[in-house]
């Protein structure tokens, strides 16, 4: 579950107010990890144009706050204006509400029909077919999740490097280089936090015993940042 992935007690958070100390916030670390290591990968540069999807959720508001430190233009999804206010808080140019319009059009209208240069994909599946629409030709696109049976021929006719990311990578193959690699990456967003200049938004906290209710929320896709499970 990206939107829930650590416990602390009630005292931890009633205690967190803007930034998060490196002891106390390591575990709202993992999901920057994830988009950090994505974005850096992209090689997002400074007044790039970029498409984020569901910015307002668990990993995408870290996303936005993460392209934004790197200098970058935002552009994300949402579904509702609560989220909206919430991206633009953080930082994001221009918020789409993809239910109600097509976030393809929205993408090329904003980047005078180019396209933008690079997009974090979200949601996998045909949706990351979609997303290629939004891109220029020679953009770029990193994947969080399952691409699919997607179609790439429009992704290849425009020369789009596409990468994938999966933090477990080097665990899995014991390479010890990704490792010293995300354990960088981890240590420069600590840095980010204690210096005020990335956030958690923390939408509601359950005590343990409310985890199936947490869950069915989460699967319901109503999440706006994070939902926290309280020890105690």
């Amino acid at each position: 579950m990206r939107n829930m992935s650590f416990f602390l007690t009630t005292d931890q958070i009633r205690n967190k107010t803007k930034t998060v100390t490196r002891r106390d916030g390591w575990l709202f670390l993992k999901p920057g990890d994830i988009v950090q290591a994505c974005v850096k990968c992209q090689g997002l540069k400074k007044g790039e144009k970029i498409l984020i999807h569901a910015g307002a959720g668990g990993v995408g508001h870290f996303a936005v706050q993460l392209a934004r430190i790197a200098g970058a233009r935002v552009c994300t999804t949402v579904s509702s204006p609560e989220k909206k206010i919430l991206v633009e808080k953080l930082g994001a140019e221009k918020a789409i509400f993809y239910r109600e319009s097509d976030f393809v059009e929205e993408v090329l209208d904003w980047t005078e029909g180019k396209g933008v240069d690079c997009a974090v994909e979200t949601v996998g599946g045909e949706h990351t077919s979609r997303t290629v629409s939004a891109i220029r030709a020679y953009g770029r696109i990193g994947m969080l999740l399952d691409p699919g049976v997607s179609n790439w021929k429009e992704a290849r006719l425009k020369n789009i490097l596409c990468g994938l990311e999966m933090v477990l990578t080097p665990q899995y193959y014991d390479i010890r280089e990704g490792r010293i690699r995300h354990r960088r990456i981890l240590e420069e967003q600590a840095s980010y936090f204690e210096s005020g200049a990335l956030q958690v938004h923390i939408e509601r906290k359950f005590a343990l015993e409310e985890a199936r209710d947490a869950h069915r929320l989460l699967e319901e896709r109503h999440a706006t940042g994070k939902y926290v499970l309280c020890s105690q």
